[in-house]
């Protein structure tokens, strides 16, 4: 299956008390590209559907005018979401540029039990490294990081996740893994996240931290929640919070408290307390708990 699109984006600025740039800038990139998709599907006896993708798109853009200030496309966030986007960069200041060609595989297992297992992987091919990516994105050079997704889903109750990216040399970019449990009256999530170091997106240290967060329905109304936060490159907790909250037809309100763990030069431990009230039809009420639709009284 074949497909081609194509697009344009446009943009006018006008840059006061700053020499960098002239007072009036135009831009304009033009896209196109051309994609190439076979999926392969086969169905078991019992059942089970396995579905084979693979997935090549040659894409093309190029920016014309003057340089303008960038304001939003600092941190790119390089995943099988926008594997195939013409531009992955978020904001609208930048563009990507150049010649490149975008090479993917997925897989995906569905089966009656309710067990879906899920796969995708890919590369960037770039016939020039125009410099507009920072190092801890995963997408510089002529070719960028592999991007490998795994998603396993058991009857949609308990779900595991993860999104790495990796060099040639099986050196990890970022990394992250998440573990989410759901029921009626119960919501569980634990991940592990590890980033590189990247000036570029403001980050001198490495990160590599376990968070945690869970919520509980105690009553009709009531939940309680935790989280936890640690740092292994400090080898300690960075945060931990617990939390107690109420909501019915009529208000919603929670009582918090939380630690901050870790200490800069600026910034010391520190405990804080909050308190958060809602009335009904003032504001929208929280995710996570259910009431009923109007307030009676």
């Amino acid at each position: 299956m074949a497909t081609f699109e194509s697009a344009l984006h446009g943009g006018v600025y006008n840059t006061q008390q700053d020499g960098s740039f002239g007072q009036t800038v135009y831009r304009l990139t033009p896209y196109a590209a051309v994609e190439l998709r076979y999926p392969v599907q086969a169905v078991s006896a019992s059942g089970v559907s396995h579905v084979i993708e693979p997935i090549a798109q040659l894409v093309w853009s190029e920016t014309y005018g003057d340089p303008a200030p960038n304001e939003d496309s600092f941190i790119v966030e390089f995943d099988e979401a926008n594997l195939f986007a013409l531009d992955r960069l978020p904001g609208s200041d930048r563009r990507e540029t150049g010649a490149r060609a975008n090479i993917g595989l997925s897989y995906s297992r569905i089966a009656p039990s309710g067990l879906t297992v899920g796969v995708a992987g890919g590369v960037v091919l770039r016939s020039d490294d125009q410099g507009q990516f920072t190092d801890g994105s995963g997408l510089n050079g002529v070719q960028s990081d592999f991007l490998l997704a795994t998603h396993v889903s058991f009857n949609e109750r308990l779900s595991l996740v993860n999104r790495s990216l990796f060099d040639s040399r099986f050196s990890f970019t970022s990394s992250e893994l998440s573990l989410l449990w759901t029921s009626d009256r119960h919501n569980v999530t634990s991940t592990y996240t590890f980033l590189e170091a990247d000036l570029g997106e403001f980050r001198p240290d490495d990160l590599a931290e376990w968070a945690f967060d869970g919520s509980y329905g105690l009553a009709s109304g009531w939940e309680a929640g935790v989280n936890w936060r640690y740092d292994f490159i400090e080898n300690s907790p960075s945060r931990a919070g617990l939390s107690l909250g109420f909501a019915n037809e009529c208000v919603d309100m929670e009582f918090s408290v939380s630690r901050r763990y870790t200490a800069s030069t600026s910034v010391e431990p520190a405990t804080s307390f909050g308190l958060t009230v809602s009335l009904a039809g003032f504001g929208a009420g929280r995710e996570g708990r259910s009431t009923a639709r109007s307030c009676r009284g």
